[in-house]
């Protein structure tokens, strides 16, 4: 029986990456993400459902399109098995509770603002709105975390990237973190807390300096192409869900103090 919810758990994951592949697309083109039924960006035809299973289809059709034979995006898959995956992870760290939906969920908004911040530089609303309103019934209902924590967390991540941001808009006259970045962080508190909004930070600050340290030398572009900040918050979030403590302690300790 436990073998076949490991696997109930990984293909709920697929199916709602697959979903998160939806939100990915259409969001940022403001399209409606329940109608029209799934289609092709390049001819406009839209998708059998049984060109539409998750993984499988991909490898069936050999990433192109049925209609068009124009190549599918490998976005797509990498989606799926990535949803997929956490899915399986969290199901073994929670069981089949009501926890294990809620951080799946989380972490499902987490991979859908990664990859829209990435290619639109942009955190949609309906993301952070809808999981700070989420976040503040859990809190009412259903505390994922002691309330105190949850609402300290909020708090703290609002504050603390708000005050950033004020303090270099003071220094420079530009903008420096998002409005959506602020958010994020604000709605990520409800769900892991200040030890977590710490954790993300820290982390978030250190991969964003590296990787956009080698974007700057060796894109052409350079300074003149901004780097969103929201992906490397949303990874780190991913992580300080899904791995042990045990193997984020180092970095706790630096976080905290």
């Amino acid at each position: 029986m436990a073998e076949v919810l490991n696997l109930f758990s990984f293909l709920f994951g697929l199916c709602l990456g697959s979903f998160a592949n939806v939100c990915i697309y259409r969001l940022p083109r403001r399209i409606s993400i329940v109608t029209p039924n799934s289609f092709c960006p390049s001819c406009g035809k839209k998708i059998k459902w049984y060109h539409n299973i998750p993984l499988l289809s991909f490898i069936l059709l050999r990433g192109r399109c049925a209609y068009c034979g124009e190549k599918i995006s490998f976005l797509y898959p990498l989606v799926e098995g990535l949803t997929g995956i956490i899915s399986f992870i969290l199901f073994k760290k929670f069981g089949l509770s009501l926890q294990y939906f809620i951080y799946l969920l989380f972490c499902l908004s987490m991979i859908i603002v990664f990859f829209i911040d990435i290619y639109h530089y942009i955190i949609p609303n309906i993301i952070t709105f809808s999981g700070i309103g989420a976040g503040i019934l859990l809190f009412f209902l259903f505390p994922v975390l002691p309330r105190k924590d949850m609402l300290l967390g909020a708090i703290t991540g609002g504050a603390l990237f708000g005050g950033v941001s004020l303090l270099y808009y003071l220094l420079t006259k530009k903008v420096g973190l998002g409005e959506g970045d602020i958010k994020l962080i604000f709605m990520m508190g409800f769900f892991i807390g200040v030890k977590g909004v710490l954790f993300v930070t820290l982390l978030g600050s250190i991969t964003g300096a590296i990787i956009g340290t080698f974007y700057l030398i060796f894109s052409k572009k350079g300074m003149r192409e901004p780097i969103p900040f929201g992906p490397f918050l949303s990874f780190s979030a991913i992580l300080f869900v899904i791995v042990p403590e045990e193997f984020l302690a180092p970095l706790f300790k630096i976080s905290v103090f």
